[in-house]
């Protein structure tokens, strides 16, 4: 198995593992900012894919194969990671939408004071009627959409875990 598939399917388990000890913990923890932090894990198997395709490789590899090992990592890893955050409000937890919305307004609130007040009252009106709850369109889009950045956070982890042999004539 390729360092890239490897370390998207560890660190797409690794981050539904922290999510579902989350979700044991506090609900709230599932919908809150500490959801980003499975974000960080999946760019560390990224950074881990391309030095292991490195050393698999001799100890050098050039910037293409780092960047593609680096990205199969991510796209593994999020596909995982989508599919969890798909199926865990839509199958087993639907009171997760309306804690989500709580949670949003609840941030809203604290940062009110940097909205003019029509704004802040279109956000949250926006936020009050959203209905339902994770589509898989919707999912999906996300998913897509968020290979942009992954794909350039790859290219700047095979920058540094490029290294080329020296030609010495």
């Amino acid at each position: 198995m390729r360092p890239g598939t490897r370390a998207g399917l560890m660190t797409g388990f690794l981050s539904t593992l922290y999510l579902s000890i989350l979700y044991i913990v506090d609900k709230k923890l599932v919908v809150g900012p500490a959801h980003q932090v499975s974000y960080v894990i999946l760019m560390t198997g990224m950074v881990w894919a391309a030095f292991k395709e490195r050393e698999l490789l001799g100890g050098y590899i050039e910037q293409k194969p780092a960047l593609i090992v680096a990205f199969e990592a991510f796209i593994v890893g999020s596909a995982i990671l989508a599919f969890f955050d798909y199926v865990l409000p839509a199958v087993f937890d639907p009171t997760l939408v309306d804690l989500a919305k709580n949670v949003e307004l609840q941030q809203l609130e604290e940062y009110k004071d940097q909205y003019a007040t029509d704004k802040y009252l279109l956000i949250k009106r926006e936020i009050e009627n959203r209905q339902g709850g994770p589509s898989f369109f919707n999912t999906v889009f996300l998913y897509f959409f968020f290979t942009i950045p992954g794909f350039f956070v790859a290219g700047i982890i095979s920058f540094f875990a490029k290294k080329t042999k020296v030609e010495r004539g």
